[in-house]
């Protein structure tokens, strides 16, 4: 796989965390766009939890992430809860991940990529990540539960 990551379309997801997690989503949604913040519980997603990052958006243009599973810190090398995601390091893809957030936000639809890609000098990560919009109050998204899938490739000695 070459360097880099795509959208694709979420039926081509190969982690059974996102399967999960859109499944979860849709029987949240019920008949409507998207379910309300509301109605999310991590508990509920116990078998991917270490995957997913709950996402705030606040000020309107700014992404707070409010919730940062193990497997995430992991990944990253650092706890992300609590921070803003223009202000960590999310390696050279940085603008790329805060513009799906917004994607999906914007779209209030669930965005799906997949790619490789050099994470931090710490190896290559191949990854699929879902960025599924949640409402508040049935009105406007406001806030991204997002789970990622990913595997960190330590670079060759």
């Amino acid at each position: 796989m070459a360097v880099g990551w795509d959208y694709a379309d979420l039926s081509s997801a190969t982690s059974a965390a996102i399967a999960d997690a859109h499944a979860y989503w849709n029987v949240k949604r019920a008949n409507r766009e998207m379910p309300d913040a509301d109605e999310i519980d991590p508990l509920e997603m116990r078998s991917y939890l270490g995957k997913i990052l709950l996402i705030d958006l606040q000020d309107g243009d700014r992404f707070l992430f409010r919730l940062c599973g193990t497997e995430v810190r992991d990944l990253n090398g650092a706890e992300l809860t609590g921070k803003y995601a223009d202000a960590v390091t999310l390696g050279d893809s940085q603008e790329a991940f805060i513009e799906s957030y917004r994607r999906a936000i914007t779209s209030r639809r669930p965005v799906f990529f997949r790619g490789k890609m050099w994470w931090q000098d710490r190896g290559y990560a191949t990854f699929e990540q879902v960025n599924l919009p949640l409402s508040e109050n049935e009105s406007a998204a406001r806030r991204l539960l997002c789970v990622i899938d990913a595997k960190l490739q330590s670079p060759a000695r």
